[in-house]
């Protein structure tokens, strides 16, 4: 890998797309930026079998690089407004010819609600979202996405340690698309340690299956990154103020028509909280 594509991976936390952080305060103000770097040589096939690429297609590696901006408004206490766009470099790439495609994947617009109290440190939360797809054309050959609506509906159980030692996290999620691939239901569980002089330490655990649970193999260039996958991260998080930065490392431990790949993740974000209306 090349400085450059090392210098995009620093800016993620081993943190799922789906995984929901507590709302904002009213009027306060999130703003999110993350970079992520993947590789794999391997692929699952449909009985979740991981074999080297090469063996399924003329190619042998793939790389993808990501990006995704957030921007979330707390609109009332307990309700927030939540942005996010991302983008997407990848490449499969073979001794004589790779595919590659880049852009913008599609705009996320949902809104979270925190539906209990939190005195006693415990939250439940709904998330309900539409995703917009970008940039996705089934006629190039190695599509970034879809060419369809997706609804995201999500609920959320946390439950945090005293006095700030951590918390527990587990969301549970579906995504209706109006076209192929699949539906597809999704589970993270998160756990967030406080650790002395390093800051905060996030175990956490993904599960992405389709619906369908299909069993027949698709090509390694069709969606390889949005299918079934189960995947295990390790990360840190220390907080300087309103900025606060993320560092970890995510896997693919298992997965179905998915590239067995895992990669870095860092990023950061500043938050606003609430002011006052005059």
């Amino acid at each position: 890998m090349n400085v450059m594509k090392w210098m995009l991976c620093v800016t993620f936390l081993c943190q799922p797309l789906w995984a929901l952080e507590p709302t904002l305060p009213a009027r306060g103000l999130q703003f999110k930026m993350d970079f992520v770097l993947f590789d794999a040589d391997e692929y699952f096939d449909r009985d979740k079998i991981s074999t080297p690429i090469s063996t399924l297609s003329p190619y042998r590696d793939f790389e993808a690089r990501g990006a995704k901006l957030a921007l979330n408004y707390g609109w009332a206490d307990g309700l927030t407004l939540i942005s996010e766009t991302t983008w997407r470099d990848q490449e499969l790439q073979g001794d004589t010819d790779s595919l590659s495609s880049s852009g913008f994947t599609g705009i996320y617009l949902a809104v979270r609600q925190r539906l209990s109290q939190t005195r006693d440190g415990t939250r439940i939360m709904a998330e309900t979202g539409i995703w917009y797809p970008a940039e996705a054309d089934h006629e190039e050959p190695f599509a970034l996405g879809y060419e369809a609506l997706n609804w995201v509906f999500i609920a959320s159980y946390n439950q945090d340690f005293f006095p700030t030692t951590g918390g527990f996290e587990m969301d549970l999620g579906y995504r209706f698309r109006n076209e192929g691939p699949d539906d597809e239901y999704f589970f993270d569980t998160a756990l967030k340690l406080n650790i002395p002089l390093l800051g905060f330490l996030r175990v956490d655990y993904h599960v992405v299956e389709s619906k369908d649970r299909t069993a027949d193999d698709y090509a390694v260039n069709a969606y390889p990154l949005d299918r079934g996958n189960q995947t295990l991260g390790l990360g840190v998080e220390r907080d300087f103020g309103r900025l606060s930065m993320r560092l970890g490392f995510e896997t693919v431990v298992a997965g179905r028509n998915q590239f067995d790949h895992s990669g870095l993740r860092f990023g950061f974000s500043w938050l606003r909280r609430g002011m006052r209306r005059r």
